[in-house]
């Protein structure tokens, strides 16, 4: 009993510490209980029981939910007749207030288990067949109605192994990563059976979940022995690229790596399409107390205390969400002088809370052009001996404003952050200032021209081209990814953390019309403005209009600034919400 008081205690220090749960949230748990909780087993659950009660969840997820071994040994039971999962998920469920519950996936002695306060309904168990690809451990579709919504929980647990299922040659099959690639055919067998069989999935809500065995591109910062191509990823690129989902943990957190397992690696997930994500209030995994995997004293093989897994939670709140598509961007906008407007989005958007500042203004009664005023004193830059002028420094986006009598500013290109030196093309009133660096060459893509008047062009460009294309021109830099060109949105974008994870963005563009727009979208600000992912900032882009469109530096760098307003954006360089956490840059773009 008194293990159990420490579980309690700790539980409400980490509501306390958490924050408040809403009163309409409903709490899903997921967790992988290792062997139906052998560790807790000989304790007749008590401990489990205990924590789940705790937790409070209104829907939990379990994998490995039968009993497969003896209490306190590495014995196989003998079957039915020994084991008391999954036969007692019923009253085992009953203890922490659960009365329903349902055998998900099930094709082995691996399951998955939901129980529920709800009623749950099988639409599906996923097990595969021998001409295609057997699910190993199974895949289940499981419908709940909440609030008058049907919501589509997937539950999965893939094969484990680093050969592939039923390989002859395990040996070989390991060293041509046989498992990696049996568990991409598993996902697509698992996702053409669930969430692609819709045929409406932008107003459905869509949850998936499990233990993996795979890990994320999104997390390849935690995997520094992992190259770009290893086939690890292949799982998650095909669920992040090929179906609606997204990661919800990785999203929520400003894609901050949190370990689920005792051995330190993320492979169990919670993915949820756009409408589903949009209702997640809360997510995050569980570490501390009783949870905490702890490996068993005795050496029995990859055996854990309670776990060798850590749970994870989510609260979400469908009651009153809505799905209507936006055709443009509801802003309010304030007139400024010679027909320029500002305005800011604040709200949700692609599932998350953002905030966008904008500038529009009709390019023939301004002039636009690039500054650069690139670099320290020291050192000096031969290759291009024009870039650094001791009387103009590098400054803030304000600060080019200022110096230059400007009427509005926006940061511009990718630089080096310790020289502040440019890292793509640069051209400055005619005079070549900058090159690409050559880990710039796959973000940077396009450019944008000035003729220092009314007149600007943006296009898709290679390195080899800048001079060619950027000739007649009085100003150019090259930056990227290209977002719209010739009102057609670009795509297929590569699998990185830049491209998918979500941050500060900039985007300068025009519209067929004539104006030409400015555009800072916050980020990293939990509950304010959480930024957006490339795919994300090009939706942006086509939501205000943009014929053409280019992704400039963002991230700290991000700012918008006008003379009659000040800062408009809140750049986050001193962690502060408000307007004067401004990154020193190089060059910006200046309007007048």
């Amino acid at each position: 009993m008194r293990r159990i008081s420490i579980i309690t205690i700790l539980a409400c220090l980490c509501c306390i510490l958490c924050g408040a749960r809403g009163t309409d949230d409903v709490r899903l748990l997921y967790w992988n209980i290792q062997n139906g909780m052998w560790s807790d087993q000989g304790n007749n659950y008590d401990n489990f029981v205990e924590f789940v009660r705790s937790q409070d969840p209104d829907i939990c997820v379990w994998c490995e939910a039968e009993s497969r071994y003896r209490t306190g040994t590495a014995d196989r039971m003998a079957g039915c007749e020994e084991a008391y999962l999954p036969y007692n998920w019923d009253l085992l469920a009953r203890r922490y207030g659960h009365n329903y519950w349902c055998l998900a996936g099930k094709r082995d002695t691996f399951p998955q288990v939901i129980t529920s306060k709800y009623p749950l309904h099988v639409v599906k168990r996923v097990t595969g067949d021998a001409d295609d690809v057997l699910v190993s451990h199974g895949a289940g579709w499981v419908q709940v109605e909440i609030d008058g919504k049907t919501i589509n929980l997937v539950t999965l647990h893939t094969w484990p192994q680093g050969y592939a299922y039923l390989a002859e040659d395990r040996q070989a099959s390991r060293a041509e990563h046989g498992g990696d690639f049996y568990r991409r055919r598993e996902m697509e067998r698992i996702c053409a059976e669930t969430i692609l069989t819709s045929s409406d999935v932008k107003k459905e809500y869509w949850m998936m979940m499990g233990d993996f065995n795979s890990r994320s591109r999104l997390d390849a910062a935690a995997y520094p022995d992992l190259a770009a191509d290893s086939p690890a990823y292949l799982v998650h690129d095909y669920v992040l690229k090929k179906t609606p989902y997204v990661d919800v943990l990785s999203r929520w957190s400003d894609n901050k790596f949190y370990p689920t397992t005792g051995s330190g690696k993320r492979i169990d997930f919670v993915y949820a399409n756009s409408l589903m994500y949009y209702c997640v209030r809360d997510i995050r995994v569980l570490s501390e107390g009783w949870p905490a995997p702890v490996r068993d004293t005795s050496g029995l093989s990859n055996f854990y205390h309670p776990s060798d897994h850590k749970p994870i939670l989510v609260d979400f709140n469908v009651k009153g969400a809505v799905q209507a598509p936006l055709k443009a961007l509801d802003i309010k906008w304030n007139d400024l002088e010679r027909g320029a407007q500002w305005g800011v989005f604040e709200g949700e958007l692609f599932g998350s809370r953002q905030h966008i500042a904008v500038l529009r203004y009709p390019a023939k009664k301004f002039e636009t052009e690039l500054v650069n005023d690139s670099g320290l004193l020291q050192p000096k830059r031969p290759e291009y001996p024009g870039a650094v002028d001791p009387s103009k420094p590098a400054t803030t986006t304000s600060g080019f404003g200022e110096r230059y009598g400007a009427f509005a500013a926006l940061n511009a290109g990718y630089f080096n952050m310790k020289t502040l030196y440019p890292k793509t093309f640069v051209l400055d009133d005619g005079v070549v200032e900058g090159g690409t660096t050559p880990d710039e060459l796959p973000r940077v893509d396009g450019m944008i021209v000035f003729n220092g008047k009314h007149k600007m062009d943006i296009f898709s460009c290679d390195t080899l081209s800048y001079e060619q294309k950027s000739k007649g021109w009085k100003d150019a830099i090259a930056c990227g990814p290209v977002l719209i060109e010739e009102g057609v949105v670009k795509g297929d974008w590569p699998e990185t953390t830049f491209y998918y994870g979500r941050h500060p963005r900039t985007i300068i563009g025009t519209t067929k019309d004539g104006y030409v727009y400015f555009v800072d979208i916050d980020g990293r600000w939990h509950y304010r403005a959480e930024g957006a992912t490339i795919p994300e900032t090009a939706e942006v882009a086509r939501l205000l209009g943009l014929h053409e469109a280019l992704n400039l530096d963002g991230g700290g760098s991000s700012t918008l600034w006008t003379r009659p307003t000040g800062v408009i954006s809140h750049p986050n360089d001193n962690d502060t919400w408000d307007h004067a956490g401004e990154r020193v840059i190089p060059n910006a773009i200046i309007v007048r």
